[in-house]
């Protein structure tokens, strides 16, 4: 009987240190895509308005970078490299020890699949991101 009470004590502890952990995740990755977020629709809108959450999105050395004058030069390559964003998709969160990143996958009226690659501080606040067209192989087999 001691031996099972141990080791119902011991898989209990077990499920609340993972359950924490994953809350702990899904958080982050809450909070991070919330910022991703703000910027893929102030980079891909027809005006400035949305530079405001964007920029509170973004680390403080980022903000500084991308005064909106930055910002609309910004806008403009990404309309005329890639046109007008048609979906977003989620894919990946990793989180390292000094920063996270945290990948989508965008699809475009000129160019059918986009990266968007984010990457935050501890503070979940954007210090870089790139976007770089992706080679889509057509599938022969039919």
């Amino acid at each position: 009987m001691k031996k099972f009470i141990v080791m119902l004590t011991a898989l209990f502890t077990l499920a609340f240190a993972a359950s924490c952990f994953a809350t702990e995740n899904s958080s982050a990755l809450s909070d991070a895509e919330g910022g991703a977020q703000k910027v893929i629709a102030a980079l891909t809108a027809q005006d400035t308005l949305g530079y405001k959450d964007a920029e509170k999105a973004m680390s403080a050395d980022l903000a500084k970078q991308m005064n909106v004058n930055t910002f609309i030069a910004m806008q403009r390559q990404v309309k005329e490299r890639f046109g007008n964003l048609k979906e977003t998709k989620f894919f990946s969160f990793e989180r390292f020890d000094k920063m996270d990143r945290l990948t989508y996958i965008a699809g475009f009226s000129r160019e059918p699949a986009v990266s968007i690659v984010f990457e935050l501080d501890k503070k979940e606040k954007i210090t870089n991101f790139s976007l770089n067209a992706l080679e889509v192989q057509e599938n022969t087999e039919g």
